[in-house]
């Protein structure tokens, strides 16, 4: 009868240790992806800055001023305008 008192109080301390073995298996997961999780996040947000920053440069180098400017440097002129160039 001892023995069988025995047997179940082992038997109820080793599924107790499996319970607390997996809970704490599965912390140490959940800590690993909160950790990249958190990289991933610090990349998207980096993404998006050069994202915004592309679009703001491609809006700006379609332009119609930006277009001007450069065709000007380029020194091409306008239809009725003539092209003067200084000599010093």
């Amino acid at each position: 009868m001892k023995l069988i008192r025995l047997l179940t109080k082992m038997f109820f301390m080793i599924c107790v240790l499996f319970v607390f073995a997996g809970i704490y298996n599965q912390y140490l997961l959940y800590t690993q992806e909160r950790a990249i999780e958190q990289e991933l996040l610090a990349q998207l947000y980096q993404a998006t800055l050069i994202n915004e920053q592309l679009t703001h440069e491609l809006e700006h180098l379609l332009s119609d001023e930006y277009v001007e400017l450069a065709a000007r440097q380029l020194g091409l002129v306008r239809n009725h305008e003539i092209l003067f160039i200084g000599v010093d």
